[in-house]
């Protein structure tokens, strides 16, 4: 699979060129006639024997608690103003464990 572009979704399935099987006609065969059983196959193999496939694993997400202040303050007026106050970070936060839990899912193959 190619590098993917910066905000693209990721493909849902890993896809990899096995073969290229090339069907080869007898000299003098007319290209108007259905293809029988006298023509050849020849098989380009782009992989090794044993053919691997590894999926990445999906990590589990973790809970994300938020900073908060419980005071107690002016009849808890106070609490509601505190977090107005936290909300920039904990959203700042949550944006850039965002951005590193963002990775790549495309798997790897491989042959022996």
């Amino acid at each position: 699979m190619g590098n993917l572009l910066e905000g693209a979704p990721d493909p849902e399935f890993d896809a990899v060129k096995i073969a290229t099987i090339y069907f080869i006609s007898p000299p003098g065969y007319s290209p108007d006639l259905p293809m029988d059983d006298t023509w050849t196959a020849f098989v380009k193999h782009e992989q090794f024997w044993n053919l691997c496939h590894a999926p990445q694993r999906i990590p589990d997400p973790t809970p994300i608690e938020p900073i908060r202040l419980q005071t107690g303050l002016a009849g808890g007026i106070a609490d509601s103003i505190f977090s107005s106050l936290l909300a920039p970070g904990n959203d700042a936060f949550n944006s850039a464990l965002q951005v590193l839990r963002n990775r790549n899912l495309a798997g790897r193959f491989w042959s022996l």
